[in-house]
């Protein structure tokens, strides 16, 4: 099964499922063939190859069900190793962003980011607000904002927020299962994801935000695993959503908070974000977990903040 093709030149790279990595040379009538060999650690790192990305600077990176490689070419330009990374994750596909970093989308592991000339991997996830654990297509806009067809829906991502806006059929969607290798943007931005319902064509420019701000509730405190109940002399006097303050020991301030928005229309695609300020640097976004747990190590004040959209 051919899955990706490449010609550069008289050279023509062809990405098999099954059957690894062909250069075919047209003017020398020759056939070179990657495959792996698990006796060899640079060699492909899984013969199930899906995905191939080249880069701005001319860098050939290649998704399997097994992995990602990085070419290492001769002075021909032909591979002469793989340099391999994410072992044991299913690579559907591939995309470099306007800064130059790659975008790797998963088989059931979310999104990773590849910093730019570095070798450091971060993962996002359903915890981070991804939809869905599996992303079959991706496409960046005109403002860098990165746009992924999933198994649950499409995501828009801000890298720069690292915060996810979901869309699913509630939002218009005839499709919210996606296929791999079905995505493509237009000269005009439009951007195409093929699903398992036809293709969804839509163009960035056209997507308004929704500004409405969901009500949220705070609904349980839990203090070591065990809820706290309101009690006169005790950690709540009051419901915890009325409550402006709470005093722990210092050693015994392990917590969770469990909130819920009020919009009930749509819950399930509300993305909330918080942070413990004295701990947390950055806001954390999830959609779908309505909990946040904290162990404070050092005594002093914090104040918890959430939102929600």
């Amino acid at each position: 099964n051919v899955y990706h093709v490449y010609k550069n030149g008289d050279w023509l790279w062809t990405v098999m499922h099954g059957g690894g990595v062909d250069v075919l040379d047209f003017s020398q009538q020759k056939r070179y063939n990657y495959v792996h060999d698990a006796k060899d650690s640079t060699t492909i790192s899984s013969n199930l190859a899906r995905s191939l990305l080249v880069t701005k600077a001319g860098e050939k990176w290649i998704g399997t069900d097994n992995g990602l490689n990085k070419v290492i070419e001769d002075t021909q330009g032909l591979p002469k190793a793989f340099e391999r990374h994410l072992k044991n994750k299913k690579i559907y596909t591939l995309k470099e962003d306007a800064v130059g970093n790659i975008w790797v989308g998963t088989l059931s592991n979310g999104l990773y980011k590849l910093y730019k000339n570095s070798t450091h991997f971060e993962n996002f996830n359903r915890k981070d607000g991804l939809p869905g654990h599996s992303i079959f297509g991706i496409l960046e806009d005109e403002n860098h904002n990165l746009w992924l067809s999933t198994n649950n829906g499409i995501a828009q991502f801000n890298p720069i927020e690292k915060s996810f806006t979901n869309y699913d059929y509630s939002d218009g969607l005839d499709n919210i299962e996606f296929n791999f290798n079905a995505y493509y943007k237009t000269n005009q931005g439009e951007m195409l994801f093929g699903g398992t319902n036809g293709f969804t064509l839509f163009n960035p420019k056209d997507i308004s935000p929704s500004y409405f701000v969901s009500p949220i509730a705070l609904t349980k405190l839990k203090v070591q695993n065990q809820e706290v109940k309101v009690q006169k002399n005790g950690i709540l006097t009051k419901v915890l959503n009325e409550t402006k303050e709470i005093t722990l020991p210092y050693n015994n301030a392990s917590f969770s908070i469990a909130f819920a928005s009020l919009d009930y229309f749509n819950p399930e695609n509300i993305t909330y974000s918080y942070k413990l300020e004295g701990l947390d640097e950055n806001w954390v976004s999830k959609s779908g977990q309505s909990e946040a747990t904290y162990t404070i190590q050092n005594s002093g004040d914090y104040l918890f903040r959430l939102k929600a959209r």
